[in-house]
């Protein structure tokens, strides 16, 4: 690894083994130091390095980050090592969680050296559940999909001095039956778009139908597709590269390649919400609500889990309550909302909402002499972009 260079106080930091320097920057004894002790003593933003996807901030020389780019402005992609990193010294960063505009830094010295973009679509919202005058078969809503997370380094000088970013506003659950008959639809995610660099949003889960009929789970995102909204009995279709299809009164599909999302689980007319698959880099999908049949009312299904989030993400009991809305963890990407339980006589449970980022709604539980459940919402869209200097 090569030398890290010399600190304001003359400090020299080199790191052929280890990291030596003095913790405070300041002349004296050397010793082991971290990388980020390491970065500050160089002038370096630790909080933009601490910011990257994986939180690591105390490394060794030939680790990798956890995330793709392209080291030497060839179209190929691969991992960056540590000290590719250190060549950069990020300098920026902008957050966005609704559309805006990104304005390209201009630095005080030096020349920009690269941009990196993350992006995570919006997430499809669960649909409501049924409603039953009495007591008999009917299916809960069905669970929406999770958006697809993208990532991309670009060279300065292919970005304008700014660029336009757009990404869906918070969209709300499909309502749950009013009375007797079907719940409504869920609400597609939206894609997040930088310029013209995108991350696609998940499916829409079905509403909950009486009688024989299962509601199905929204389509998860691909990372070069939107997830299909489900419709009626028929799942939504996964996204293009990656994606993953929802269930069809069963439990949703997992993702097949890093950065796809998870498909929604689909609302079983007799028996507990279909579950949901887990996201493996995409957001997760949400679990069905909860369905009725004979005199049994049944709980909602679990929400998908992903990366960072081991917890069981459990569906609203069978007394009509709420499904778990997860909150985010070790991660931007989030875990899907479970479904709303079924209730016997009353209203039916809400789907839990889709945790940030991107993360599919559960769907809302049967009603039986009241509303149904309503869906749960999407996650909401992220957007960062870091610039090195």
């Amino acid at each position: 690894m090569a030398d890290l260079g010399v600190s304001s106080t003359g400090t020299t930091i080199s790191a052929a083994n280890s990291f030596r320097g003095n913790p405070n920057g300041t002349p004296g004894p050397t010793q082991d130091i971290t990388i980020a002790q390491a970065l500050t003593q160089l002038g370096v933003t630790v909080t933009a390095i601490d910011a990257l996807p994986d939180g690591t901030s105390n490394a060794a020389s030939g680790d990798l980050i956890p995330f793709e780019r392209d080291p030497t402005g060839a179209k190929t992609v691969e991992s960056m090592s540590i000290d590719t990193l250190l060549a950069f010294n990020a300098t920026d960063k902008q957050v966005f969680t609704s559309s805006g505009t990104w304005n390209k830094p201009v630095p005080k010295f030096g020349t920009l050296k690269a941009v990196f973009v993350e992006l995570i679509g919006q997430g499809g919202s669960g649909a409501g559940g049924a409603q039953v005058a009495s007591i008999g078969t009917a299916s809960g809503g069905g669970g929406g999909g999770g958006g697809a997370i993208v990532r991309r380094w670009f060279q300065p000088a292919d970005l304008g001095p700014t660029v336009s970013i757009t990404m869906g506003a918070a969209n709300s659950g499909g309502a749950g039956a009013a009375s007797a008959g079907s719940g409504s639809d869920g609400t597609g995610g939206v894609d997040t778009v930088f310029g013209s660099f995108k991350a696609h949003g998940g499916g829409a889960g079905s509403g909950g139908a009486t009688g024989a009929v299962n509601s199905a789970g929204g389509g998860g995102a691909g990372t070069q597709g939107t997830g299909g909204n489900a419709s009626g009995v028929t799942a939504g279709t996964a996204g293009s590269t990656g994606g993953a299809a929802g269930g069809a009164g069963a439990v949703g599909v997992n993702a097949t390649t890093q950065g796809g999302g998870a498909g929604g689980g689909g609302g079983v007319n007799s028996g507990a919400g279909g579950a949901v698959g887990f996201g493996l880099e995409g957001a997760a999908g949400g679990g069905a609500g909860g369905g009725t049949s004979g005199a049994a009312a049944f709980a909602g299904g679990n929400g998908g889990r992903t990366t960072g989030f081991y917890s069981a993400i459990n569906g609203g009991a069978n007394t009509g309550a709420q499904g778990t809305s997860p909150t985010a963890v070790g991660s931007n990407v989030g875990a899907g909302g479970s479904g709303g339980g079924a209730n016997a006589s009353g209203v039916g449970g809400k789907g839990g909402d889709g945790a940030n980022y991107g993360a599919g709604g559960g769907g809302g539980g049967v009603g039986v002499g009241a509303a149904g459940g309503a869906g749960g919402k999407g996650g909401d869209p992220l957007c960062i972009v870091w610039t090195f200097y």
